[in-house]
């Protein structure tokens, strides 16, 4: 193999390593359908909703493996200084969020260019935290009573990679008592925040996975597959039926 194929081989399969762990899963080991039910503190919901409704510019799998999104390629120019960005779709958006970081304009259909005011290496992964509205995997289908329902949207360009569930509730719940009897109960699949006393009796139980997270015990129940965890706010689009 020429120097210049081993390259491109090594790029193709690089890319697709970063697809496979955005999604969280391999294509062939998840399967799409059902619904996931969630509890979670009141504060934690608008993040949630807004990545799953959202679409982010580039994206950090749980391995720390950077892929892309809205945006599908990056070169530094000038010391990278001024960026080349390469897009998949809504261009004319992408540029707006851009604007946070410098002058951003559009050079061609799916060309943008970014001037920063001093070189920034490490900008592919920064643009992981910039999120275009309504370009994400879900919408919102209704909201109240202290909850919120995701639908998936019929067609994305991550159709077989991730968003595995038709629909997704997101229960707000305070203090960490309310979530612990909703997961009890069969209300939801999964709950996070949970205090400390609540391990012992739902690793009796047997039905959950349990994991100490930022925020306090998570809880999840053994036939969803959860690649990472709710402290991961993309979480929604990687989880799946076990």
């Amino acid at each position: 193999m020429s120097g210049l194929a081993g390259r491109r081989a090594l790029l193709a399969s690089g890319l697709a390593a970063a697809v496979f762990a955005a999604s969280g899963l391999p294509v062939s080991a998840a399967r799409r359908g059902g619904m996931l039910r969630v509890a979670m503190a009141p504060e934690r919901v608008a993040a949630v909703v807004a990545r799953a409704t959202g679409g982010a510019l580039t994206e950090v799998a749980a391995d720390g493996t950077l892929g892309p999104g809205l945006v599908t390629g990056w070169e530094p120019v000038r010391g990278a200084r001024v960026w080349d960005l390469r897009l998949r779709e809504r261009a004319e958006e992408v540029v707006a969020a851009l604007g946070v970081l410098g002058e951003a304009a559009l050079v061609a259909p799916l060309r943008a260019r970014l001037a920063l005011e001093a070189a920034d290496p490490d900008l592919p992964l920064r643009l992981a935290a910039l999120v275009v509205p309504g370009a994400g995997l879900y919408e919102e289908l209704r909201r109240g009573d202290g909850r919120v329902t995701l639908r998936r949207v019929a067609a994305h360009w991550k159709d077989g990679r991730a968003g595995w569930f038709e629909e997704v509730e997101l229960l707000a719940r305070d203090p960490a008592g309310a979530r612990l009897s909703a997961l009890r109960s069969g209300l939801v699949d999964a709950a996070s925040g949970l205090g400390d006393h609540a391990a012992g009796m739902l690793r009796a139980g047997g039905e959950h996975g349990l994991a100490e997270r930022a925020d306090g015990l998570e809880a999840v129940s053994l036939r969803i597959a959860a690649p990472v965890g709710m402290d991961d706010a993309g979480f929604v689009e990687r989880w799946s039926l076990a």
